[in-house]
């Protein structure tokens, strides 16, 4: 009996030990197994798992477990996949847009900020870079019911009813924490204080021009691509922009730095939705270019990290999601030149206007009365 409970209360103590280990020492232990990927500070030394785990979801897509969302199988027989590849280079007119990372702060609100930053993508790309609408995460936050349980004002939510939102009530503008961009930048009181504010139908930020209700941009249609199914992916990075991810978090992935990401040490301490925004070989290593949403000081890869690619690593592979925006190309009235005009540049840099086909028709008169009156009779 006595030896039951020796044993018990030193696995006990383990148990406390590897809950209470440092940062150092968690880093020294996950670069020691000669990975594919180098560990890391990212936050202070002191951070404690706890905080980390702030950051993090419970990856539910729907409150109704028999939810089934539309998937799409895609033709993925005739492509030639290029060896690497990023969206940004494809857009480049919206490189800008979709290269941006956001920073939720401590708040486990990925399920939010990764949709608005497809959103954002997808907008731009289908504008042709003409609109360059950043997708407020405090907006979807606060106006959607999507929490798993409002009363406990808990940052967990549904993805699904984030998209359905996007579909039905549309979403305002608003940059980062601090920013003052857009009709709802990220406010303090969640990026501070973890605390989700009150729905507003008005703009929070006061120097905005445009009211809540005419900022409203809304999505026409998501769906979710076939599981698993990683060239359906790729088609979809090359032709219709970025694609939302889910992924599996453990007590590893937080100290990533640099390199290609798989799960090296540590049990699972929650999820994230995030962006997949390319792919590439490392070191003969596939891998997904990833954006996150903790800031551009995580990491190396200024907020970017490389998962491996092929494997499901995290279940990352298992439900992408693509979306399409509610936008119509202005209708545009080609110009046209008269072609009895053309233009040539005078040393001052002016153009001249020349009449081509009033003087051909006084010349072609002209030559008609000489014929008809010679020069001898007309004298």
């Amino acid at each position: 009996m006595i030896k039951h409970i020796l044993i018990l209360c030193a696995f006990r103590i383990i148990l406390v030990n590897s809950n209470t280990i440092s940062s150092k020492r968690l880093i020294e232990i996950i670069n020691s197994q000669n990975s594919t990927w180098r560990a890391g500070l990212n936050f202070p030394e002191e951070t404690h798992t706890n905080h980390v785990k702030q950051r993090l979801g419970f990856l539910k897509n729907h409150p109704d477990p028999n939810f089934q969302p539309e998937r799409r199988i895609h033709n993925t027989v005739a492509k030639i996949l290029p060896k690497t590849f990023d969206v940004r280079d494809k857009w480049p007119k919206c490189s800008e847009i979709i290269g941006h990372i956001r920073d939720q702060g401590n708040y486990g609100s990925s399920w939010a900020f990764a949709p608005v930053e497809v959103m954002s993508d997808r907008l731009c790309i289908q504008s042709n870079g003409r609109v360059k609408f950043e997708f407020s995460a405090e907006d979807l936050m606060s106006c959607c019911s999507c929490q798993l349980d409002e009363s406990e004002n808990r940052a967990d939510g549904y993805l699904d009813l984030a998209w359905e939102h996007w579909k039905v009530h549309g979403i305002v503008s608003g940059g980062d924490y601090n920013s003052d961009k857009g009709c709802k930048p990220f406010g303090a009181l969640v990026y501070l204080n973890n605390t989700i504010p009150e729905c507003q139908n008005s703009c929070t930020n006061l120097d905005y021009e445009t009211s809540y209700n005419d900022d409203l941009h809304f999505g026409l249609n998501y769906y979710y691509l076939e599981e698993g199914n990683i060239t359906a992916i790729q088609l979809a990075l090359t032709t219709q922009g970025p694609v939302q991810v889910k992924f599996t978090v453990y007590e590893d992935f937080p100290y990533y730095k640099e390199g290609v990401y798989q799960h090296s040490y540590g049990e699972e301490i929650g999820g994230l939705y995030l962006k997949i925004i390319g792919w590439g070989v490392e070191n003969s290593v596939p891998y997904w270019l990833v954006a996150n949403s903790w800031g551009t000081s995580w990491g190396s890869l200024n907020g970017f990290v490389k998962i491996r690619r092929g494997f499901n690593e995290g279940g990352i592979e298992s439900d992408a999601v693509v979306c399409e925006a509610d936008y119509e190309a202005p209708i545009t009235t080609p110009t046209t030149t008269s072609p009895t005009t053309t233009t040539t540049d005078t040393p001052g840099g002016h153009g001249t206007a020349i009449q081509i086909a009033p003087v051909l028709l006084l010349l072609i008169h002209f030559v008609f009365i000489l014929n008809v009156f010679p020069f001898n009779k007309i004298m």
